[in-house]
């Protein structure tokens, strides 16, 4: 698992697991525009959903679109303050795929896909970790191929 930030001695973090498409095509990844940035698709994990739940969901809600299919990129966490919630450790886990058929409006109003070149993308994006899986993506590797290569 990949570490952005660092966690502070003596704080107690909310953690909240979430799922996360990265989908490249013609040198363009998929972004979802909310008021607060420019993030991927995805979200928290619920309670008896598996990843794939998860990914098929947030992916309906913010996006009106199915997924086709996907692969295990990696894992990150990170230690920061939501703007709610307080000290916060977000665990991310993120898959390379491919968006399906448009099926329904999304039912996440405030949210917007739009493709956006990868380099303009990962100097807009809200979550650095997030940055990190695009470049993982974008050099068809995964957390694995990364960790061999520095080991």
């Amino acid at each position: 698992m990949r570490t952005f930030g660092r966690k502070q001695e003596g704080v107690s973090y909310v953690t909240r697991c979430g799922v996360y498409l990265v989908c490249i095509r013609e040198q363009k990844v998929a972004l979802v525009q909310t008021p607060l940035g420019l993030f991927l698709p995805g979200g928290g994990i619920e309670e008896r959903e598996t990843h794939s739940d998860t990914l098929r969901r947030e992916l309906l809600e913010e996006t009106g679109c199915e997924i086709a299919e996907t692969s295990y990129l990696g894992c990150a966490e990170v230690y920061t303050s939501h703007y709610r919630l307080g000290p916060f450790r977000p665990i991310q886990y993120y898959y390379k795929g491919v968006l399906g058929a448009f099926v329904q409006p999304p039912t996440e109003k405030d949210h917007v896909l739009l493709w956006m070149p990868i380099q303009e993308a990962q100097k807009q994006m809200f979550v650095p970790s997030q940055v990190w899986a695009v470049t993982l993506a974008a050099a068809n590797k995964t957390e694995a191929s990364e960790y061999a290569a520095h080991a």
